[in-house]
C-alpha cells in the first residue's frame, strides 16, 4: 500500500507560487459547459513514470484521474510528454511537436532535477518554453513542479524566479519534503529507490499536491481575477522558434560516412550512424543563430567521438559513457550567434576500431 505522504504541513512549505488562479478558473467553466480539456506533462524521467509500479501510477494518470472526477461534465484528454534524462533545453525544442501540437487546455512543466545540471542557461530554456506555452493560441493554464534529487540538487531557485515573473503556481515537491529528511522524520527510501526517481508514494505526494492547489483555484470567484500577463518574457526570447530534428526529417548535403539507422528515440525513429571513421556528415541552415547537437552517450564501451564543425567553430564531442548508469542522449551547444545568418554544420567521425558515433538531434533555433 502506498504510504500518506500529504499533509497540510508540507503542503503549506510546497506552495512557493499559489499564481493568478485566471486560467484555471477558465479551465472550469469550459468543463461545466461538457468540451474536452486537454492535460499535458513535460518534464524528464519523472514525468515519464519512471519506478513507478505502473504507468497509471505516476503523477500524471493521478492528475488525470482527479480531473475526471471534478469536473465530470468535461472529456479529459491526458498526453504524457515526459522523455527521460533531458531538461528544458531538449523541451522548448520539442514543444511544437509534442505539446503545442494538442493544442492543450492544462499543462504540467516538470524539468527541475535535469535542469540543475545547466546553471543559468537552464534558466533561458525554461523560460523560453513557459512563454511560449502561455502566449499559444488556446491560452493554456500553466503549472510548474520542482522535483528534488537525493543530494538536494534542482533548478527550483531559477525556475521560481520565471513563475514568479509570470504569476503562474509552482509547487516545490523539494520544500514539501527535504526539512522532514534532515530531521529524520523522513527517509529519502520512502520516496524513491534510487537517488532521483520516485516511487508511488512520492508520485501520489507529487499528485496530491497539485490537485489540492487545483482545488482551491476552482473555488475561487473568476470576477476577481483577469488574466495572466505573459508579453515580456523573464530572460530573452531566443528560442521561441525552436525545432529539433531527426534523421529522416532533415536532408543532409553530404551523408559522407554516416547511415541512417532505424532506431527508436525520444518516440521518434532514425539515427545518423558513424561506425567508422571516414567524410562527415554535412548541413545548411539558413536564419539561425543557435545549434546543439544530441548524441548517445553510452556505457557499452563502443562509444566514439567526432568533431562538429560550424563556420570554422570546432566542438569535440564524446559519446563513450563507460562506468556510466546507462544509456542516454547528451545535446552539446556547437554554435551561437547574435544574429540569424546562413552555416554549414559538419559532424566529422574520429573514431577507434570498433566504436560509433550516433547523433539522434539537430536542435535549432
Amino acid at each position: 500500500m502506498t504510504e500518506i505522504l500529504f499533509n497540510e504541513e508540507r503542503n503549506k512549505r510546497a506552495v512557493s507560487n499559489f499564481g493568478n488562479p485566471y486560467r484555471f478558473l477558465k479551465l472550469a467553466q469550459k468543463a461545466e459547459r461538457g468540451e474536452e480539456i486537454t492535460f499535458v506533462t513535460i518534464g524528464g524521467s519523472i514525468t515519464t513514470g519512471c519506478n513507478a509500479s505502473c504507468f497509471e501510477n505516476h503523477y500524471g494518470c493521478l492528475v488525470e484521474n482527479w480531473l475526471k472526477e471534478n469536473l465530470p461534465n468535461a472529456k479529459i484528454k491526458f498526453i504524457s510528454a515526459g522523455i527521460g534524462a533531458t531538461g528544458s533545453l531538449v523541451g522548448v525544442h520539442r514543444l511544437d511537436r509534442d505539446v503545442l501540437v494538442h493544442n492543450p487546455d492544462f499543462v504540467l512543466v516538470e524539468f527541475s532535477v535535469n535542469d540543475g545540471l545547466n546553471g543559468f542557461a537552464a534558466e533561458e530554456y525554461y523560460d523560453n518554453l513557459i512563454y511560449k506555452i502561455l502566449n499559444f493560441k488556446t491560452s493554456p493554464a500553466v503549472l510548474c513542479v520542482g522535483m528534488v534529487d537525493e543530494n538536494g540538487g534542482s533548478a527550483q531557485e531559477s525556475h521560481l524566479k520565471v513563475a514568479k515573473h509570470y504569476d503562474i503556481p509552482y509547487l516545490s515537491y523539494k520544500d514539501a519534503v527535504w526539512q522532514d529528511l534532515e530531521n529524520g522524520t523522513l527517509k529519502w527510501s520512502t520516496l524513491s529507490n534510487d537517488g532521483v526517481h520516485p516511487i508511488d508514494a512520492g508520485h501520489k505526494l507529487v499528485a496530491d499536491l497539485v490537485t489540492d492547489c487545483l482545488q482551491k483555484s476552482f473555488k475561487m470567484d473568476i470576477s476577481n481575477f483577469s488574466d495572466i500577463k505573459c508579453d515580456k518574457p523573464f530572460t530573452n526570447l531566443k528560442y521561441q522558434n525552436a525545432k529539433i530534428y531527426h534523421a529522416g526529417q532533415l536532408e543532409p548535403s553530404d551523408f559522407g560516412c554516416f547511415v541512417i539507422e532505424d532506431i527508436l528515440v525520444n518516440e521518434v525513429k532514425g539515427v545518423w550512424v558513424a561506425n567508422t571513421g571516414g567524410e562527415p556528415l554535412k548541413f545548411e541552415f539558413e536564419n539561425v543563430s543557435n545549434i546543439f547537437l544530441s548524441f548517445e552517450r553510452t556505457n557499452q564501451g563502443n562509444g566514439g567521438k567526432a568533431v562538429a564543425d560550424v563556420n570554422g567553430v570546432k566542438t569535440e564531442m564524446d559519446s563513450d559513457f563507460t562506468g556510466g548508469w546507462g544509456i542516454y542522449y547528451n545535446s552539446t551547444k556547437v554554435y551561437e550567434s547574435e544574429t540569424l545568418g546562413n552555416v554549414t554544420l559538419t559532424i566529422t567521425p574520429d573514431l577507434e576500431e570498433g566504436k560509433r558515433f550516433a547523433l539522434v538531434g539537430i536542435l535549432v533555433s
